[in-house]
């Protein structure tokens, strides 16, 4: 980055951290002068979301617990977009919940009630999208729509959520996921990776170029690795982070994610591309993936589509 900035967050939401001692404060508005924000998020982990629907529907089943961190959430809706086979759906509100902790649980048969369809129009490559509004009890609403800091006008616009409540997998957010039928993998497309950039450096390399990662599993279809943010500019954004990728019927699909090295607040540097990479579910031993990079122009830089080759060890 050019002309990195560290930023003074001011939070209307519920990530600020706080020591031991002050746990107790916080939990007053009175003492901090602030008021309590919106914020559902799953209760103990990520719950699976991406089921192999390649044999049976059985067996995708999506089922968590909700709880309300805050407790101030008067309301929380669901709205549902879904694909399925390859006609996209529109949005329509699928439930609300009032009570927390709260479980929610979505079998095939609760898709194809929703939609009046039988069941058997369900199947590989559908794919199911959630979006949240939490309503507090004071009336105010969140949502995935993430706040944003100008730090020229020193302003903060978009939504109400801080951003990192959402694209920090640690916070557990449930205001927006997505659940989909996948195929079978056959190679496990994990163990040790040399990985190398091979388009053009927009500001350097995006990724930990020239390196060998290490790539898990955390599900049966996404793909996870640590790498730097834009190593260039490692004495002023040196920390690592998970770059997370999704193996989907013979495509890689980039989910948005954030770059600790930024200008502002890092929100979607790491987004889908214009073209979706492919793979061969039969060899793991080398495959690409493509992303847009900087989607949002940050740091007066320019998106682009950015290709990395991954080469087993």
């Amino acid at each position: 980055m050019k002309n990195i900035i560290l930023k003074i967050l001011i939070l209307s939401t519920i990530g600020v951290f706080m020591s031991c001692q002050d746990e107790d404060k916080f939990n007053s508005p009175a003492t901090h002068e602030l008021t309590k924000g919106g914020f559902v998020r799953f209760a103990e982990e990520i719950p699976v979301m991406d089921f192999d629907v390649s044999e049976t529907l059985d067996n995708a089943i999506f089922t968590t617990t909700l709880e309300d961190p805050t407790d101030n959430v008067a309301s929380y809706t669901l709205n549902l977009v879904s694909n399925i086979g390859g006609v996209e759906r529109e949005s329509m509100e699928y439930t609300t919940i009032t009570s927390f902790p709260a479980n929610l649980t979505i079998t095939p048969d609760d898709f194809a009630s929703f939609y009046n369809i039988p069941i058997s129009d369900l199947g590989v490559g559908d794919f199911f999208t959630f979006e949240a509004t939490v309503t507090t009890k004071d009336g105010n609403t969140y949502t995935s729509e993430k706040q944003d800091f100008d730090n020229d006008s020193l302003e903060i616009s978009g939504g109400r959520t801080e951003a990192n409540l959402i694209a920090e997998e640690a916070y557990r957010q449930a205001f927006t996921f997505l659940i989909s039928y996948a195929c079978s993998i056959a190679e496990p497309f994990t163990g040790e990776y040399l990985i190398e950039q091979t388009t053009a450096e927009l500001d350097g390399p995006a990724l930990s170029s020239g390196t060998v990662v290490e790539v898990t599993a955390p599900t049966p279809t996404i793909r996870a690795f640590e790498t730097l943010n834009y190593p260039a500019y490692i004495n002023d954004c040196g920390a690592i982070a998970t770059f997370r990728f999704s193996l989907i019927c013979g495509e890689v699909k980039i989910p948005s994610q954030t770059s600790n090295c930024n200008c502002s607040s890092g929100a979607e540097y790491f987004t889908a591309p214009d073209v979706n990479a492919t793979y061969d579910e039969f060899d793991d031993s080398e495959f690409f993936i493509t992303f847009t990079e900087n989607k949002l122009g940050d740091c007066g830089g320019t998106p682009g589509q950015t290709t990395y080759k991954f080469t087993k060890q």
